[in-house]
């Protein structure tokens, strides 16, 4: 494919869909580096949006508790609503309103691809246009093992000069290169593209979502740092979050921990059926709960806080 323009990209998404087989099933969640904190991304149902079937992945950060008392938040980062065809991967972009693809797979080495993304300062740094405002160099194509799963990855670089132009990238702002796989996405920066020098689309804040820490959708697990997922990087002791509970392990074969509660929050998990198979209400600001004796499935967690929007989480257990 050379080149693959927008047009052809959104003639696809006219296209009757497929399955979503390779991206945010049910169970999935990203955790992301970022400088003094991290960032959580999960499926958290499916929706309907311009008239296309979706999937919903919320995004949330939990930062330093520092940090956080100083003032710095990381709150109310946009719902990303995507599906994907056999080969794309398409997000709802909100200045477009309508669905423009974020990951393409059907590319082979020295490919260019352009994307119409747009960052939200549209007008400020560059002038708006429908056909694209980002293309990158696809520099290869390959199968790669992320820890214990092989995956189809596109490493590409962005053109333009990252230091003086405004460019989107799958890395992180200190870098102009990136990579994005099948299932997990993007590997070096958050799920949607960074644009660099000026703001992020895919945070939305001045905190970089960086380089991917791990990844599970409950049929299989990708670490690439050592640890539980959900803890923060090993310099942040501390994380904190106005809304955010905190989930781990995820998934869980004999202990599931919900922390960050307010007191006398409201837990639950329902099994596929929509059947309660554990309550509990908690006595401080977190709640050990024995998953062993559950069936190895995928169930929802249900998080209820006075004075906040009930929280839902997909869990896996496993044996």
């Amino acid at each position: 494919m050379r080149p693959v323009l927008a047009l052809v990209l959104l003639f696809l998404c006219c296209f009757s869909l497929h399955a979503q087989t390779m991206f945010a099933p049910p169970g999935s969640e990203w955790y992301h580096h970022m400088p003094d904190g991290l960032f959580h991304s999960y499926y958290a149902g499916d929706t309907v949006v311009a008239g296309i079937a979706c999937r919903k992945v919320v995004r949330s950060a939990e930062v330093d508790q520092s940090l956080y008392n100083d003032g710095l938040r990381v709150n109310d980062l946009p719902t990303m609503y995507v599906y994907n065809t056999s080969d794309t991967v398409f997000a709802f972009n909100s200045i477009f309103n309508r669905f423009t693809p974020i990951y393409v797979f059907n590319v082979n080495d020295g490919d260019t691809v352009r994307l119409p993304i747009l960052p939200r300062d549209v007008g400020i740094l560059l002038t708006a246009s429908e056909d694209s405002s980002f293309s990158f160099r696809v520099d290869s194509v390959r199968l790669k093992l992320y820890d214990t799963t092989t995956l189809k990855t596109v490493y590409m670089h962005p053109f333009g000069d990252i230091d003086t132009n405004y460019i989107f990238n799958y890395g992180s702002p200190a870098i102009a290169f990136g990579a994005y796989a099948e299932t997990i996405g993007s590997i070096y920066s958050a799920l949607m593209p960074i644009g660099a020098p000026g703001a992020s689309l895919g945070t939305e804040s001045d905190q970089w979502a960086d380089t991917l820490r791990c990844y599970t959708d409950g049929t299989r697990t990708i670490h690439l740092i050592s640890g539980e997922c959900g803890l923060p990087p090993e310099e942040v002791s501390i994380v904190a979050s106005s809304t955010e509970a905190i989930v781990y392990p995820n998934p869980a074969t004999g202990l599931l921990t919900v922390s960050n509660l307010v007191s006398g929050a409201n837990i639950a998990i329902f099994d596929a059926d929509g059947r309660v198979v554990y309550q509990a209400c908690a006595a401080g600001n977190t709640v050990v709960i024995p998953v062993s004796s559950l069936p190895c499935s995928v169930y929802v967690l249900s998080i209820t806080q006075k004075g906040f929007m009930t929280q839902y989480r997909s869990i896996c257990v496993v044996h």
